[in-house]
């Protein structure tokens, strides 16, 4: 199974035991968003996968980008949440099928204002290091 795929799903269960994270989304954290979604949400965006070649081992290099969306006014819940997912998966510990997450780090966190003018939208980028297990 594909790397990117299992650790989309490591990230999601990690995410939704996250008491804080919980309180702020509840368990509306989406792969594909659904029609008419109550806000805010968290989704998975773009992300890419690059191979990490060393003499003993195929690994990867995960980039992942969670998208967080909502509708208050103003920025604050929406960096409320990049922030919360920031303290949590930044270095948390992962596990995937068939691979060992040796570090999932916080590169990046964008916030601009979708063009419906209502919406705000945050961008929050991880990269994972990952090897055979």
């Amino acid at each position: 199974m594909s790397v990117a795929l299992e650790l989309q799903g490591s990230i999601v269960k990690h995410l939704l035991a996250d008491v804080t994270l919980r309180g702020l989304v509840d368990k509306r954290i989406y792969d594909e968003v659904p029609p008419n979604p109550t806000f805010p949400y968290i989704d998975f965006g773009e992300g890419q996968v690059l191979p990490d070649r060393a003499d003993c081992y195929d690994g990867r290099d995960v980039i992942v980008n969670l998208h967080v969306w909502s509708r208050n006014e103003g920025f604050v819940e929406t960096k409320r949440i990049g922030d919360a997912i920031e303290r949590s998966l930044h270095l948390a510990s992962l596990s995937v099928a068939g691979s060992r997450v040796v570090e999932i780090a916080f590169e990046q966190a964008n916030y601009i204002k979708d063009p419906d003018g209502i919406t705000r939208h945050g961008i929050i980028t991880f990269r994972a290091l990952t090897e055979p297990s």
